[in-house]
């Protein structure tokens, strides 16, 4: 049992936005003025600090009770150096939690590939995107070409996105039933917001069904803003 583990601390009120380190040392700072011990709540962990606490080791030992190797409360005063034993411990649970993530993160590729895969076969018997404004959208394209490659990855999704809804249509499937499930289908690593509104806001301009599209948008969102 560490040194000063059976007394009583008092809640310490931690501010939002600041710097985990400086407001550890505030509370540090603020024991050794009222001459109490107090705890707070670090993500998850309850750290108990006094006014000589040595925050290099209160750090060491959050680390290893968020990463599951001890439990809480820590503080407020952590064992200077940790036995052979402890370091052996840390390090099976370690490398069992290392595995752990390599295998699901293998598991996440996996997956991402069938979904890539299954949108390829799917898009190559679909035809290519329909335009009533091939000039607009062309001009559209040609100003998305930079350098970090997010407006082509705009474009490519947007183009995707009006193929596989252009396949639903042509199977009788109403605009307002396919919107978000094919925009999610077009985007297999996920859907973020900024392609989705910006694809959106483009093929309700230059599609073929982009009038219908403009109307689903109005009557979902309201009418875009404009600057008079």
């Amino acid at each position: 049992m560490s040194k000063g583990s059976e007394e009583k601390f008092e809640a310490f009120e931690t501010r939002i936005g600041q710097v985990l380190i400086d407001e550890i040392d505030r509370a540090i700072q603020t024991a050794k003025k009222v001459g109490k011990g107090l705890q707070l709540e670090v993500n998850g962990v309850v750290l108990r600090v006094k006014g000589d606490s040595d925050i290099d080791l209160l750090l060491r030992d959050l680390s290893r009770a968020w990463h599951g190797l001890i439990e809480g409360p820590v503080g407020p005063y952590p064992k200077a150096e940790l036995s052979d034993e402890e370091i052996a411990h840390d390090n099976v649970i370690f490398l069992e939690q290392l595995q752990l993530q390599e295998e699901a993160a293998a598991r996440f590729e996996r997956k991402l590939a069938e979904k890539k895969a299954a949108l390829e076969t799917k898009l190559a018997t679909l035809p290519k995107i329909e335009l009533s404004d091939p000039e607009g959208w062309q001009s559209w394209v040609d100003g998305n070409q930079d350098e970090l490659g997010m407006g082509q990855m705009i474009v490519a999704f947007t183009e995707r996105w009006a193929r596989l809804m252009q396949g639903e249509i042509a199977q009788g499937k109403q605009l307002d039933e396919i919107v978000y499930d094919t925009a999610e289908e077009a985007a297999p690593e996920g859907l973020d917001a900024a392609p989705f509104g910006f694809g959106l806001a483009n093929l309700g301009e230059y599609w073929v069904h982009g009038r219908e599209l403009k109307e689903w948008r109005e009557a979902t969102y309201g009418k875009p803003r404009t600057n008079n």
